[in-house]
């Protein structure tokens, strides 16, 4: 006889099939209730970012303010992916963030209709949209004050 997990912690999954968290993570947050983690090589990324802007001359704030743009503009597409996500009745297992991007493990997967507004909606967030440009401009900001 299968013994199931708790209510609200991946229902209607066995507790011995429950889902594993991606290996490698360093640190964990809860926001808006999904486990956020970060993976030991989006760590390396941030202080590779951070050492080549401060060996390249930037100031500390200003390369602060890009690795947290970076960091801010990756973490709300995937939390946009989440929260449609929860509309639906899909419980996201976590959220990882690796170098090239991050990742929303659903619990389940989504039905055809469902993974359209799932998948297309946090590219119309209109505050990820202006993190994004935000990390553009300064990004353009550092290439233009280099050249100088």
């Amino acid at each position: 006889m299968r013994r199931w997990a708790r209510i609200g912690q991946n229902r209607g999954v066995p507790a011995e099939e429950k889902p594993k968290p991606i290996p490698g993570s360093v640190a964990t947050v809860r926001i808006l209730g999904v486990p956020v983690r970060l993976h030991f090589t989006f760590v390396l990324l941030l202080v590779f970012l951070v050492f080549i802007g401060v060996g390249q001359r930037q100031s500390g704030v200003s390369t602060a303010v890009y690795v947290l743009a970076l960091f801010a503009s990756v973490l709300l597409h995937e939390l946009g992916h989440a929260l449609v996500a929860r509309r639906y009745g899909i419980v996201t297992i976590e959220i990882v963030m690796f170098p090239i991007g991050g990742v929303s493990r659903p619990e389940r997967a989504p039905k055809a209709n469902e993974e359209l507004w799932i998948g297309t909606s946090p590219h119309d967030s209109a505050v990820a949209n202006m993190f994004n440009d935000l990390l553009k401009s300064a990004r353009l900001w550092q290439i233009l004050d280099s050249l100088q």
